[in-house]
């Protein structure tokens, strides 16, 4: 965003003292300016302004800046034709008059089937999932291996946190019984994608911190999924106002997480709602 009175300011400096300056952008009625669209504008017609020079220099074609603003136009109708230009180019400038150019694509509803996948022999799963809920908040995780077989499932209850920090420390207490039971061949799914992307891009809090090493430790990473895929653990983790517990068999957990075991085990799909544009 940027004030009327700067832009005016900016627009009085005279950047060639031989030359009139002639206007390549706009402030908008709105007095919203986007830097990088501005920047990009700029530099096409820096490149135009370069080769009008040399056609000026070596040619004998005589450098005009209208001609220059001419080709600029032209260059900007080629792309807008050839449907380069998204909405995003012009974020903050819709005013602009290149703004027709920019392709709106139609936004589709996609119905995709998914579906727990059990990890390659030799391999074990561990999802972990968090629910907040009437400020408080629950975790919970299970660890399977390639025969769809339970190794160990938790449940914990803590404090009233985020959903961003209740996904950590569910991860974080998951990776942490992995490590005391000398897991080997860990694969890790979570259905938070801004808690793997803050992971893997080494966005670094106290919990994550803590994850990456155990990651390291453990040789393993972390993938996203989606929630339909992480259906068990997330009614395990749903289940409020039980006791806190670490168990190693089926049997011992509710019968509705048992009964998502048993669909994830025969690979039973869900199906997901996906907008995506065409």
């Amino acid at each position: 965003m940027a004030a009327n009175g700067l832009v005016h300011q900016i627009q009085e400096i005279c950047l060639f003292l031989d030359q009139d300056n002639v206007m390549v952008w706009l402030d908008s009625p709105t007095g919203r300016f986007s830097v990088k669209s501005a920047w990009e504008s700029l530099h096409q017609r820096r490149n135009l302004s370069l080769k009008a020079r040399n056609e000026s220099q070596f040619e004998g074609d005589p450098f005009e800046a209208q001609k220059v603003i001419s080709k600029v136009g032209s260059l900007v109708e080629q792309l807008g034709r050839a449907r380069v230009f998204s909405p995003l180019h012009f974020k903050g400038d819709s005013d602009d008059p290149w703004a027709i150019f920019a392709v709106r694509l139609p936004r589709v509803t996609k119905r995709i089937a998914v579906f727990w996948q059990k990890p390659p022999c030799g391999f074990v799963k561990l999802n972990t999932n968090a629910s907040v809920s009437n400020g408080k908040a629950s975790r919970a995780g299970l660890l399977r291996d390639h025969e769809e077989r339970l190794i160990f499932a938790f449940y914990k209850e803590f404090g009233e946190v985020d959903v961003l920090t209740a996904e950590s420390l569910a991860l974080l207490h998951g990776l942490q019984l992995c490590k005391n039971a000398r897991t080997l061949g860990l694969l890790v799914e979570v259905d938070l994608g801004s808690l793997v992307r803050m992971i893997n891009a080494g966005m670094l809090c106290n919990s994550s911190h803590r994850i990456r090493d155990l990651l390291q430790h453990l040789r393993s990473t972390v993938s996203h999924t989606f929630r339909e895929v992480n259906s068990a653990v997330d009614k395990l983790a749903s289940m409020m106002d039980q006791d806190d517990f670490v168990g190693t068999t089926i049997y011992q957990l509710p019968r509705v997480v048992k009964a998502a075991i048993v669909l994830d085990s025969r690979e039973l799909s869900s199906v997901r709602l996906q907008v995506v544009r065409e």
